[in-house]
């Protein structure tokens, strides 16, 4: 399915699990003791195509700390390898084969 147009921007609150457990945090994050389960491999793929497709000129990925996942780096590459990204700070990454970006 065609998408018509490519929203402003998109979050992806990937995990729950932070190490941090700030009390002003919105994320309860196994305060109670509670388990605090991730994505499954099939629903990430499928969200992973959906951002591809949908092509949103922002992507913020949050929800508890993304940086506690070791899939980070292959996510990320996942979803810029079909587009060549702007960094925040306005500059263009290297899409050309064999960048190492």
């Amino acid at each position: 399915m065609k998408v018509p147009f490519s929203p402003l921007q998109l979050t992806w609150d990937i995990t729950n699990r932070c190490p941090a457990r700030c009390i002003h945090c919105y994320n309860a994050s196994d305060r109670d003791g509670g388990s605090v389960g991730d994505w499954s491999p099939e629903l990430v793929e499928g969200v992973l195509e959906d951002i591809v497709r949908t092509r949103p000129l922002t992507l913020g990925i949050g929800g508890g700390d993304p940086l506690v996942l070791k899939e980070l780096p292959g996510l990320v590459r996942a979803i810029y390898a079909p587009t060549c990204p702007r960094l925040s700070s306005g500059q263009t990454v290297s899409c050309s084969a064999g960048s190492g970006t």
